[in-house]
């Protein structure tokens, strides 16, 4: 018996046919690391400028600091604590923004 069909090129056109989907799921998992990634820089400045703020230093010196980071700051005093909100976008390689906010507190100076 003759065969009538040929298999030679099957695996390349499998190939072409599945590289985009891969393509796609790998730049999904890198981006969601990247926003993660992110999001935990943010949550760490806050962090930072909630302690600065309990140290006693001057409230405009941290509005740089957080400028200088690229987040937008605000300050809102809670029941004998300062709690900071830090809001920045995160970029996800052109496709989109994902807006980020972290708040931290600590005890109002003096305290």
């Amino acid at each position: 018996m003759t065969k009538l069909y040929c298999q030679a090129g099957s695996i390349t056109a499998e190939f072409a046919i599945l590289m985009p989907a891969v393509v796609a799921v790998l730049v999904a998992i890198i981006s969601i690391g990247t926003v993660q990634l992110q999001s935990l820089a943010l949550d760490g400045q806050a962090g930072q400028l909630a302690r600065g703020l309990e140290a006693g230093l001057p409230l405009e010196n941290l509005r740089a600091a957080a400028r200088k980071g690229g987040s937008s700051f605000h300050d809102t005093p809670v029941e004998g604590f300062d709690c900071i909100t830090l809001r920045r976008n995160a970029n996800i390689f052109g496709l989109g923004v994902i807006p980020l906010e972290s708040k931290a507190c600590g005890l109002e100076p003096g305290r």
